[in-house]
C-alpha cells in the first residue's frame, strides 16, 4: 500500500503533459442540472475565474464556492470575484474537522498548511458545514498534501451529489493509492461508482490531477 519514487528524471512526463487542467471533455455537462464549482486552494482566483468561462462556452451559468487560507491571496481573489460576479469567497483552510491551525503564508500558489510551530493561525473548516445543502457539480483541490482530510470534511457533499472531482494526487508519496480508496468509501452506499483518470499536466514533477468521472 506504500508508493516510492524511483527516479528525480521528469523526462519521461513530458510525453505525458496535456493541456486544459482541471476544466475538459471529461467533464459531462448533461450529468447535472446545475454546475458549481467548490475551488479549494483557490489562490488568487485563477481556477475560479477558468471554470466560469469554461461553463459559459457551453451556454450554461456557474457558481463558484472559492477557499483560500492564506491572507494575500484571499485578497487577490476577493478582487478577482468583484470583478468577474458568480464567486463566493471563504477564508479559511479546509478540512475534516473546524480549529485553527498553523499556516505557511507568502508562499504565492505553495502556500500550506505549517509543518511546525511557526505560521500564521488561520481557521479551518469542514466544507460540509459550510456548504451544506447546496448542489455541487464539480470539486477542485490543489491543498499542497491536505487533499484526503479535506475529502473527509466534505463526504456528505460528495456522497448527496457525487460531483466531478479533479484532486491534486502529486504531493504525498501514496496519493494514487490512498485517494481513489478513500473516495470510493465515501459513496460505497450510494449506488454510484466513479471511473478515475490520472493526469499530467506539466513539464515538471508538479500538477498530476486525479479525475473522478461519476457514472
Amino acid at each position: 500500500d506504500k508508493a516510492h519514487c524511483i527516479s528525480l528524471n521528469v523526462r519521461p512526463l513530458w510525453k505525458l503533459w496535456v493541456n486544459d487542467q482541471y476544466f475538459n471533455e471529461l467533464y459531462d455537462f448533461s450529468k447535472f442540472e446545475v454546475h458549481s464549482l467548490i475551488d479549494c486552494g483557490a489562490w488568487i482566483g485563477d481556477s475560479a475565474e477558468d471554470f466560469l468561462r469554461f461553463v459559459q462556452k457551453s451556454g450554461k451559468s456557474g457558481m463558484v464556492y472559492a477557499f483560500e487560507a492564506d491572507p494575500e491571496n484571499f485578497a487577490k481573489l476577493q478582487a478577482a470575484a468583484e470583478r468577474t460576479g458568480n464567486i463566493e469567497c471563504f477564508p479559511f483552510a479546509v478540512g475534516s474537522i473546524q480549529q485553527e491551525v498553523l499556516f505557511s503564508s507568502g508562499n504565492s500558489s505553495q502556500s500550506h498548511l505549517s509543518e511546525n510551530d511557526n505560521g500564521l493561525k488561520v481557521k479551518m473548516m469542514p466544507v460540509d458545514d459550510i456548504l451544506a445543502g447546496k448542489r455541487i457539480s464539480f470539486i477542485k483541490m490543489d491543498i499542497e498534501g491536505g487533499e484526503e482530510d479535506a475529502l473527509n470534511g466534505m463526504k456528505n457533499i460528495i456522497a448527496g451529489n457525487i460531483p466531478f472531482l479533479a484532486v491534486c494526487a502529486y504531493h504525498k508519496v501514496d496519493d494514487l493509492i490512498r485517494l481513489p480508496r478513500y473516495i470510493n468509501s465515501i459513496i460505497l452506499n450510494t449506488g454510484r461508482q466513479y471511473r478515475f483518470y490520472l493526469r499530467h499536466h506539466s513539464s515538471t514533477k508538479y500538477e498530476t490531477v486525479l479525475y473522478g468521472v461519476p457514472n
